[in-house]
């Protein structure tokens, strides 16, 4: 026992280089814990080796187990491609593949309903028989090749629409073009629309030259009603401070509920 009291004391206040060394050790345990604590976590999802078998469900009850089925793409578009696997990763290639026909359309009448505020497909959220055929099919198809050639660049993609003659139209129209195309389906004049919540506060912020460009960064925390964050989440709400307050509303911190 006072040998181990004469070591402890010895280690403790002399200059041992185990002194130091136990020093810098604790020291690189710190920076790794925090630096580990720093980085983002996501969630990922792994194949498992066997996939689990599946079965038709007598009047969809789980306890009620009929006919085995195996994975298999809708027959009325194309297989996956010889030698894909039959998984998500297999589901992923064949969807943005330059020879499926629906993801491309589908994303581009979406963007164009961002600028349009009506898809060239009226419903953008079913391309099947029972949804509106479009207004403008050619269009679609040459957009559609466009977006796949670009490498699916989506903002090059908007970067095009809004920088048409047809985009940049007045939103007035004359007595005859809204007798003609009461719903602007032929697109003889701007769609007027409301702005939403995002895109009229950037407005409000770049009219007062507040607007901060800055890109990319973590998520801001900008001005909110009082207690509205913490009835939601039963937490205070971080409220940001200089720059932050004003950055565009895609930089806003998001809180499911």
């Amino acid at each position: 026992a006072d040998r181990k009291t004469l070591d402890d004391w010895f280690r403790k206040y002399t200059d041992h280089p185990e002194k130091a060394a136990k020093a810098a050790l604790e020291l690189a345990k710190t920076k790794r814990t925090d630096y580990e604590q720093a980085l983002p976590s996501v969630m990922v999802m792994k194949e498992k080796a066997a996939p689990r078998e599946a079965f038709v469900l007598n009047r969809g009850e789980y306890d009620r187990p009929a006919d085995k089925v195996e994975r298999h793409l809708p027959a009325a578009l194309p297989p996956l491609p010889e030698g894909a696997p039959q998984n998500r990763l297999g589901l992923a290639r064949w969807l943005v593949s330059g020879d499926h026909p629906l993801t491309a359309r589908v994303a581009v009448n979406r963007l164009w309903m961002v600028a349009f505020g009506t898809g060239l497909v009226a419903t953008p959220e079913d391309f099947g028989v029972q949804g509106l055929r479009p207004s403008h099919p050619e269009l679609l198809d040459e957009l559609a090749l466009d977006f796949i050639a670009s490498g699916w660049d989506v903002k090059a993609m908007l970067r095009r629409l809004v920088r048409t003659a047809t985009y940049r139209q007045s939103s007035i129209a004359d007595a005859a073009a809204r007798e003609r195309d009461p719903e602007n389906r032929l697109h003889s004049h701007a769609p007027a629309r409301r702005l939403s919540g995002e895109m009229l506060r950037d407005q409000a912020l770049a009219a007062g030259g507040l607007l901060v460009g800055t890109i990319g960064g973590p998520s801001v925390f900008p001005y909110e009603p009082a207690g509205l964050w913490e009835e939601k989440s039963g937490r205070r709400y971080p409220t940001s401070s200089g720059d932050a307050l004003h950055r565009r509303s895609l930089y806003t911190f998001w809180k499911r509920t």
